[in-house]
């Protein structure tokens, strides 16, 4: 492991402490126990470090991603905790809401306070084919090359 060669050969470890004296993690929320053992183990009292990660989008629990790991590292690493309040990934307004209705209702599963249903134009297809093919549509259009051809869209 890693941290035992680290501990065998503290000058290659003082090296990478030295090397990167900013730790930068993103999506922090799928970190397992030996990615956090890696980032404790590189962090010295003048490290600066800036983890950015999303509790709603931790799809890695199966592979043991640490639960509640930016509250776990905020007490361990004594950080400040800054959180976003702006989406800047959805430019589409019921996506935004979308976006909004889920976090509402991972505060409060049992009560979320949801007051706006959010309505997401979708495509179907029924095959694999016809699928490409509206999704190939869908490009021409948006690139100014073709015209909205399917109904779906």
């Amino acid at each position: 492991m890693y941290y035992v060669f680290f501990y065998e050969y503290p000058e290659i470890l003082k090296f990478y402490q030295l090397y990167y004296p900013i730790l930068i993690v993103d999506e922090y929320q799928d970190t397992n126990i030996l990615n956090f053992m890696l980032v404790e183990t590189l962090i010295t009292p003048e490290t600066r470090i800036i983890l950015f990660g999303d509790p709603l989008q931790r799809i890695y629990g199966f592979l043991g991603a640490v639960p509640n790991i930016m509250s776990i590292s905020k007490e361990k690493f004594n950080m400040e905790l800054f959180k976003l309040k702006t989406n800047h990934r959805f430019e589409n307004e019921n996506m935004l809401l979308l976006d909004k209705n889920l976090r509402k209702h991972a505060k409060n599963l049992n009560n979320p306070s949801i007051t706006e249903d959010a309505i997401i134009k979708c495509i179907a297809s029924d095959d694999q084919q016809s699928e490409a093919k509206n999704i190939l549509n869908k490009i021409k259009y948006l690139s100014g090359e073709g015209e909205k051809n399917c109904s779906t869209m």
